[in-house]
């Protein structure tokens, strides 16, 4: 049924305010991580560097731990805590005692640092989460718009699946935790542009730039993660139904019922373009950031150089395995075959990337360009 362009209007309206309600959503989820994180920094400064810091005179740690000023103000103890913790694990730091019996001197820093590092994994994992909820219930919402063809619901879903996922999994870090000194004093608990960041840095690739990335790693297996349930959920019905003997017959006497449960489900393409597309344009504009994020990580701890030899395998079995039979197998035996849409979603696609060019010259010239950066970094 064709409507009037004011209906129509006002159906599109209504779809892409509830689109931000759900990206609203997870924005609050993120700053409210934010918040907590915040807050124990207040206590507990993680933003120490200790290369700088003494950690071999035992007399002056104990004499600082017993002293009255804050605790965020002890570097001695938080480096020394932090030198046992990498060197033999949070349980020996927890249990480390100074000569002194009965003081234990990292309890207070492990605790702390644990919640804090839980945050960070748990905003690292609630973000793909989010993505895929907010890719299902878009898929319901562009219903509301009535577009002329199906072509033209797939192209409003896929623009805003995309921008909901870029915003979450990229800018949302980055504009969360960056501080603008204005906003910073007008008002310390606005939840933008008041993080800890006034430029790149070492340490905010440590922490935010290496949270992004492990981020998008994790949300190369949530996308599989929904069809395969619904696979198996699948399957299992209909082994009940066959009685455990699938091809033999049916207990379905009707048949829409019988086509329900034996034909797969659609094939959500525009989630798929969304999906891919968010993928390019983070790598394009933030590969800078893995390149400093890893050099960064090998200076402060060499050994996680095998993490990222494990991330690239990752990538590869991604690219040529799981790709393969998420796209090749489950299209051809399990989804049900897409209807013929025209050249717009392609068009749109391509539209689109020439903004991550632009995108990537402007942070790589912001990165690059932070004097915190190669400031002192010698190069041969």
């Amino acid at each position: 049924m064709l409507l009037s362009k004011t209906k129509k209007f006002m159906s599109k309206s209504i779809s892409v305010v509830l689109a931000f309600i759900l990206i609203l959503i997870g924005f609050m989820f993120i700053v409210l991580g934010k918040y907590y994180q915040e807050k124990l920094n207040k206590e507990f400064n993680i933003q120490i560097d200790c290369k700088f810091v003494r950690i071999d005179n035992i007399d002056g740690i104990i004499k600082e731990y017993n002293s009255q000023i804050p605790e965020r103000n002890k570097f001695q103890v938080f480096c020394f805590c932090k030198n046992i913790v990498d060197t033999k694990g949070f349980s020996t730091a927890y249990d480390y005692q100074f000569p002194e019996k009965n003081v234990f001197p990292c309890q207070n820093f492990v605790n702390k640092l644990l919640t804090y590092n839980s945050l960070t994994y748990l905003i690292m994992f609630m973000i793909p989460i989010i993505n895929t909820i907010i890719t299902v219930s878009l898929a319901t919402l562009t219903s509301f718009e009535k577009n002329n063809n199906l072509t033209q619901d797939k192209l409003s879903n896929m623009i805003k699946i995309f921008i909901g996922q870029f915003f979450n999994t990229g800018l949302l870090l980055l504009i969360v935790n960056t501080r603008i000194n204005v906003i910073k004093e007008w008002s310390n608990d606005f939840p933008v542009f008041t993080g800890l960041y006034s430029d790149f840095s070492p340490s905010w690739f440590l922490n935010i730039g290496c949270t992004i990335f492990f981020t998008m790693i994790i949300s190369i297996f949530t996308i599989h993660v929904g069809p395969l349930i619904n696979a198996l959920i699948m399957f299992i019905k209909r082994c009940f139904d066959s009685g455990n003997q699938i091809g033999v017959g049916s207990k379905k006497n009707i048949t829409t019922v019988f086509m329900k449960l034996y034909m797969g489900p659609d094939f959500l393409i525009d989630a798929k373009y969304a999906q891919v597309i968010n993928e390019i344009f983070l790598n394009i504009i933030l590969d800078f950031m893995y390149i400093l994020c890893e050099y960064f990580i090998l200076l402060w701890n060499a050994w996680i150089v095998y993490f990222f030899i494990l991330n690239s395998f990752i990538m590869f079995l991604d690219r040529q395995i799981f790709m393969y039979i998420y796209l090749l197998k489950l299209v051809i035996n399990w989804y049900r075959t897409p209807p013929n849409y025209n050249l717009e979603l392609n068009v749109k696609f391509v539209n689109l990337l020439k903004y991550a060019v632009f995108l990537h010259t402007i942070f790589g010239i912001w990165m690059y360009g932070s004097d915190q950066i190669l400031n002192d970094v010698r190069i041969y």
